[in-house]
């Protein structure tokens, strides 16, 4: 029997069977289309999701899900603390589940990390060697930053999204001046944070763990040794969260 688990973002949706995560990566699906075709070839047993869209939405599917399956969703949510990691937030429902759920998963491994998912949004979460979140920061991602370009000014349009490699130095046209722009402000958000980890845990092994889908231009700016990358974190982390709603237990991944 399997449990499938989903992870529905702002602008997609993943899923894998729980016993193929490390064998193969997670797939993606548009809800609203056909149920892919796996769902129909494996007994599934459990239904896990994390998703940071509106409750009405994932209302809907949930409720498709129960009619096909039989089995009530269980929603991911962040809680004080879980596996082992404490939230830093002052209010620990208020930090995103999904980036709550990296978390997770990033204190399967030893040591510090600094925990950054490229998407929609770029966040960056510091965990220390002992699970403790030490807080996080949010900063539009590289499509946000240029649509708020698009949306503000005049004569300022950049039609491809955010290329490497960049040419160094400064531009000699707008959309290289844009590109440009955004990978300075990505990069130099993360690099500082990167640094700043350092100095919080100067006697700690620092592992960078990289998810979403510009995590690619940043992956050159830490060392080769310290660096992971993981599209399907937040997935590992759900899977950890299913066998630890309570704080009380924790699952290799």
């Amino acid at each position: 029997m399997s449990t499938l688990l989903l992870d529905a973002g702002n602008t997609r949706m993943k899923w894998i069977f729980a016993e193929d995560l490390g064998r193969m990566p997670a797939s993606a699906w548009t809800d609203g289309d056909a149920w892919p075709p796996a769902w129909s070839e494996r007994p599934i047993a459990a239904i896990w999701l994390s998703s940071v869209r509106a409750e009405a939405v994932d209302a809907d599917l949930c409720q498709r899900l129960y009619e096909r399956y039989g089995y009530v969703v269980r929603r991911a949510h962040s809680t004080a603390s879980a596996c082992g990691v404490v939230n830093a937030y002052r209010q620990p429902e208020r930090l995103g589940v999904d980036r709550w759920l990296a978390l997770l998963a990033a204190a399967a491994r030893p040591g510090a990390a600094l925990v950054i998912d490229a998407g929609t949004a770029l966040t960056i979460d510091a965990l220390d060697a002992q699970g403790r979140h030490l807080g996080g920061r949010i900063l539009p991602g590289q499509r946000l930053m240029i649509d708020a370009l698009h949306r503000h000014t005049a004569q300022v349009r950049v039609a491809t999204r955010l290329a490497l490699p960049l040419v160094a130095g400064f531009a000699d046209h707008t959309e290289a001046a844009v590109l440009q722009g955004v990978s300075s402000a990505q990069r130099g958000a993360v690099l500082l944070a990167y640094e700043q980890m350092r100095s919080l845990c100067p006697e700690q092994e620092l592992r960078v763990l990289l998810t979403g889908g510009d995590s690619g231009a940043l992956s050159d700016l830490f060392p080769a040794a310290q660096v992971e990358q993981d599209p399907d974190l937040v997935l590992r982390g759900l899977w950890r969260w299913g066998h630890d709603c309570d704080g009380e237990r924790a699952v290799p991944i």
